[in-house]
């Protein structure tokens, strides 16, 4: 790993050696299995129910972990899954989404949906991924994924097996029975045209030793669809290569100095990048550890009142959140929690009232690094520095090897020059974390910025800004109309 980043040169320092010289993996699949290459038997995952009980979790090893991606991935394969299909997923934060997004990757292409979009929307980017396959909640007392993945699954022509992920199978047995009984009584709907599975069931059919496809993936193939942009209209899918999420979560590692001795705390939702990168990838390729927060994240049961007492039982270093997340945390008493173990919060997603900023920090003695990152960016572009200075309300130093900077357009909302230190302007990025555009062609229109150097297009971020002479970025407003017309 490379020296802690500090300040802008410390990246320049970095840069100085070659990327191809950093010999990073070439896929999602190899960052993991290098993470657990460090100690196969140390646990990467642990896994709670509710913020009530934080105590009754469950464990999986670097050993599991790998298991159950090749198990997951293997699994697809059988089910017609190769390099270009796509599996879709409606989940909440479970063991299973994880296994899904890597085990997914492996086998194809992985399109996490938000379980909380109205139905017609999901089944407009399930059509818009060419969605073959679907895992997704089972029935369960009190939510409703199922019931609104039943009502569009036969709009979807290309969907052809559905998983469902039983979340009866975390509880106890006598809550289970009763789950299953209320179940039951209501199990009246329709039936989808798709064959259905349970996940659990059919993929201990298959080994955990190896991708049975012996697929050698490749840097550039697709990896991912996240969606963005909106739910109105033709669905934006930002499409993930391979190297677009190793790049990011390796570069972002450089910033926050993840080592293999750290353990995370996920409560954002793995739909989202957030949640995958940040909570996912990068602890897992430096080998360190991952604690997953209930089905509902941080909105879950408990969480946010118990969240001090779960940082002291799990002896957590990092976690990720948004501001509102850290406004609640101000009303949660420390008490007798000892969270000496936190080194720092991650704030990404919106700009951190500064008074919220300052009483987080005077109350709990935590830093916070402010941060920026889009899903046409894999996820992180910039972070304030861990090593060196915090400036608050800034979002920090770019990443190694990635360009940012801000830019003067002209009438015609071309490039006109570069912008002077302080000089607001349209931020835009280019670099190894990039996507390969949306997959949907129109959508790419005002998508891409070209300023004439001769070593491609910029992203156009839509977002406007200043860099300070130390190099640091500072949001100042948003050009919507620039990157979604």
């Amino acid at each position: 790993m490379s020296p802690a980043v500090a300040t802008i040169s410390n990246i320049k320092s970095i840069e100085s050696e070659p990327l191809a010289k950093r010999n990073l993996p070439a896929s999602t699949y190899e960052a993991i299995q290098q993470g657990a290459a460090i100690r196969s038997d140390k646990i990467a995952l642990q896994f709670f129910l509710q913020g009530t009980d934080f105590s009754d979790a469950l464990f999986y090893t670097y050993r599991d972990l790998i298991g159950l991606i090749n198990q997951t991935a293997n699994m697809f394969y059988d089910l017609g899954i190769g390099k270009d299909d796509v599996v879709s997923m409606i989940l909440p934060n479970l063991p299973q989404a994880y296994f899904t997004i890597w085990g997914g990757e492996a086998a194809g292409i992985v399109n996490p949906i938000n379980p909380m979009l109205e139905p017609q929307v999901m089944a407009d980017i399930m059509n818009a991924a060419g969605s073959k396959l679907l895992v997704t909640l089972a029935p369960f007392p009190g939510t409703d994924i199922w019931q609104k993945v039943v009502s569009i699954a036969d709009q979807v022509p290309t969907l052809e097996t559905i998983l469902q992920v039983d979340l009866a199978s975390y509880l106890p047995t006598f809550k289970k029975l009763g789950a299953k009984w209320l179940v039951f009584r209501g199990d009246k709907g329709p039936k989808p045209r798709a064959q259905v599975y349970d996940f659990v069931t059919r993929a201990r059919r298959y080994t955990t030793e190896k991708l049975v496809s012996e697929r050698q993936i490749q840097p550039d193939d697709i990896a991912s669809y996240f969606h963005t942009g909106g739910t109105t209209g033709t669905p934006k899918l930002a499409q993930h290569t391979h190297f677009n999420e190793v790049f990011d979560a390796w570069a972002a590692a450089q910033a926050i100095s993840m080592t293999a001795d750290k353990i995370v705390f996920c409560g954002l939702p793995l739909f989202h990048v957030n949640g995958v990168i940040v909570s996912g990838l990068i602890p897992w390729m430096r080998g360190a550890s991952v604690v997953l927060g209930p089905p509902s994240g941080y909105r879950g049961e408990g969480v946010i009142p118990n969240f001090w007492r779960i940082v002291d039982f799990f002896k957590i270093n990092f976690f990720s959140g948004v501001p509102t997340v850290f406004s609640a945390l101000l009303n949660v008493p420390v008490e007798e929690a000892d969270i000496s173990t936190l080194e720092i919060a991650i704030c990404g997603a919106a700009p951190m009232p500064v008074e919220v900023f300052r009483q987080f920090e005077e109350r709990t003695n935590i830093r916070i690094l402010e941060g920026y990152g889009l899903t046409e960016g894999a996820c992180v572009s910039s972070v304030n520095p861990l090593a060196g200075e915090r400036r608050v309300g800034s979002i920090g130093l770019r990443l190694p090897y990635q360009e940012m900077k801000v830019i003067a357009l002209d009438d015609e909302g071309g490039y006109e020059r570069d912008c002077q230190a302080d000089e607001i302007g349209l931020v835009v990025l280019r670099g190894p974390n990039v996507f390969k555009g949306y997959k949907e062609e129109a959508h790419n229109r005002s998508a891409w910025i070209d300023t004439g150097d001769g070593r491609g297009p910029w992203l156009n971020t839509g977002d406007l800004g200043r860099q300070d002479a130390q190099g640091y970025f500072w949001l100042t407003g948003r050009e919507k109309e620039l990157i979604n017309p």
